[in-house]
């Protein structure tokens, strides 16, 4: 990357430079000298090859729904899939108003205030004309345009509820990426699941005396976690004692 980036600082020529410009973006797109083995992602990366619709539903859970947007005009749009069904939805809005309408959501945080119509617009914009079972606990949204720039989560429904409270929400650049994603997690697991717990204080100590004075400061110097009231049984030292702890977590 850094030898293409020479050659186009001192090249002047159009057609060279063009060339360069494309080699570059290659370069950059394999994380790596031209030339090395493509990885499946890699090789996704630079074709471009749409993901089958029953393989990105195969890689949901039940409890996951994809929500890729796009807008346009008149009206925008909306891609729902979930693990069994899927569908798109005529958003009432088109590109322009849905523009607006971040525009102003952003101007209405900054005035730090609990007051933000706007979240409760971009609601009935974006969320409201989706069917309720594609609404489902996780929700991963595939933003267009200006939709990059807001959270989901902290929009608000007819009842003034953040989406955060029902949903989590993530985000992905597409569903052929996050298609993608998920099947590189399913080809190389984690070898063995792990817990660790250190330096954890189980019960309470004696503050200093420089704080004694302060019975809220000892409160929270002696108990952090606040474990006082919940005394924890002490860590297993035996062979088979580890071996039970680690059947109770769902680690070997």
């Amino acid at each position: 990357i850094s030898q293409l980036q020479i050659q186009l600082l001192h090249s002047t020529l159009p057609l060279e430079r063009q060339s360069l410009l494309e080699r570059l973006f290659r370069a950059d797109q394999m994380l790596g000298p031209e030339g090395e083995t493509e990885t499946p992602m890699q090789k996704a990366a630079l074709r471009g090859t749409p993901v089958g619709l029953s393989d990105i539903q195969h890689s949901l859970n039940s409890r996951e729904a994809i929500l890729e947007y796009v807008l346009d005009a008149p009206q925008s749009f909306c891609l729902y899939i979930t693990r069994h069904r899927a569908g798109v939805a005529t958003l009432p809005a088109g590109h322009e108003e849905i523009e607006k309408l971040v525009a102003a959501y952003r101007q209405q945080v900054l005035t730090r205030t609990n007051d933000i119509p706007a979240s409760h617009q971009l609601y009935s914009a974006l969320l409201k004309p989706l069917p309720a079972w594609a609404l489902k606990p996780s929700l991963i949204v595939v933003p267009d345009g200006e939709l990059n720039l807001i959270p989901f989560d902290a929009l608000t429904d007819n009842e003034g509820r953040y989406i955060l409270a029902a949903h989590v929400v993530s985000y992905a650049p597409s569903a052929t990426a996050l298609n993608l994603i998920e099947n590189s997690r399913r080809k190389n697991p984690a070898p063995i699941m792990f817990l660790g717990l250190g330096g954890v204080q189980y019960q309470a100590t004696n503050a200093p005396e420089s704080l004694t004075s302060d019975s809220q400061s000892t409160t929270t110097l002696s108990d952090p976690f606040g474990l006082r009231a919940h005394p924890l049984p002490d860590l297993p030292h035996s062979a088979d004692e580890v071996k039970s702890a680690g059947k109770i977590f769902g680690s070997s």
